[in-house]
């Protein structure tokens, strides 16, 4: 018998207690008997490669950009007349474009995983005040030390890191992905995530004009549109 949720106001029924279980991403093992790569360590790569990581799978994920210590310094000297390193910036690196935005936690959307993401960056470090506040946010500061942490974890839990590490193309077995090559080097790989964000040109390029066709592929993106243009005639 399934238990009535609890009712926070008696004159809208539609206003209910948050509930307090935590949907967590369940992996499917299938086919992967191999190393998993994830291409992109911003919020979509950390988060992939944490799960893979906590279900049982070694990770082995690749960033064209560096740690995050050594971003903050790379961003702050071209924020002071520096050079501008090309690979390492406010878009790419550890973390992500969101590490130099104040690590603002607010979304629109009303995914039940988003209470994963919030509790976990709780359990690495940020103010559990982000649980519970309607504008939620860590801080640029506070945010780097959580990521560092998240990444010790996955490779604590058998995953690989490999920064400063373009990748550049794949090796396939039929319709299979099986190995990726990277401007550093070569490695097996069962599956790939692409997580490179909205900057990784040459990325898009790479298998735009390469024209991959993989088996068991899923595609998910964003579609920022003018207000306007949804408007309903």
């Amino acid at each position: 018998m399934q238990k009535e949720k609890k009712k926070l106001c008696a004159s809208d029924a539609s206003l209910q207690y948050i509930d307090s279980e935590v949907k967590k991403p369940v992996i499917k093992s299938g086919n992967y008997k191999g190393r998993i790569a994830v291409t992109g360590f911003g919020p979509a790569g950390l988060f992939c490669a944490l799960v893979l990581s906590e279900n049982g799978y070694r990770p082995i994920v690749f960033e064209r950009g560096e740690t995050v210590d050594d971003r903050a310094r790379s961003v702050e000297r071209f924020w002071n007349g520096g050079p501008l390193n090309i690979s390492s910036n406010v878009q790419f690196g550890e973390g992500g474009a969101g590490t130099f935005s104040d690590g603002k936690l607010t979304t629109r959307i009303k995914d039940p995983f988003c209470r994963y993401v919030l509790e976990s960056f709780v359990k690495f470090g940020a103010p559990e005040e982000i649980l519970f506040r309607a504008k939620p946010h860590i801080g640029t500061d506070k945010l780097k030390s959580i990521i560092k942490r998240m990444r010790e974890q996955i490779m604590e839990n058998g995953g690989e890191v490999h920064f400063n590490t373009t990748v550049t193309g794949f090796e396939t077995d039929g319709s299979r992905i099986c190995r990726v090559k990277t401007d550093k080097g070569d490695h097996d790989a069962a599956a790939v995530v692409m997580a490179v964000g909205n900057s990784a040109r040459d990325t898009f390029e790479m298998l735009f004009f390469k024209q991959h066709s993989y088996a068991d592929q899923a595609v998910f993106s964003r579609c920022p549109h003018r207000a306007s243009s949804g408007e309903r005639k």
